[in-house]
């Protein structure tokens, strides 16, 4: 579909409209190589990421399995409401100070997985 996707640069702004008022308001973000350079480095699609829910929330775009370059990478999104306007930030996050960090304090071990995954 025509207009359906937009590539952004490296701190490019872009604005953005929902192309069909019928379809659930979520989107889906993926890194591509830079158009007219040598890189390589793809991954595959992360989200749902939902611009009406404004916070930080970590994402994680898989490794793009079509690609042997390709490795998966997280990221954190912000999104931000400024008059009537959604703002998403995205912003790469250094593994070794994630988002999220678990630690548990009890004097029992604790299993924890993310709803919906295979334990």
């Amino acid at each position: 579909v025509p207009g359906a996707h937009m590539e952004l640069a490296d701190g490019e702004l872009h604005t953005f409209h929902w192309l069909d008022d019928t379809k659930p308001r979520q989107m889906v973000a993926r890194v591509v190589p830079r158009i007219g350079t040598q890189d390589t480095y793809t991954t595959d699609w992360g989200g749902p990421i939902k611009p009406e829910q404004v916070g930080t929330f970590a994402l994680l775009l898989p490794a793009d399995k079509d690609s042997s370059s390709s490795s998966s990478l997280h990221v954190s999104v912000e999104v931000r409401l400024r008059k009537a306007a959604s703002f998403l930030i995205f912003r790469q996050q250094n593994t070794d100070s994630p988002i999220y960090r678990i630690r548990n304090q009890s004097s029992k071990p604790v299993f924890v997985v993310q709803e919906g995954s295979p334990p």
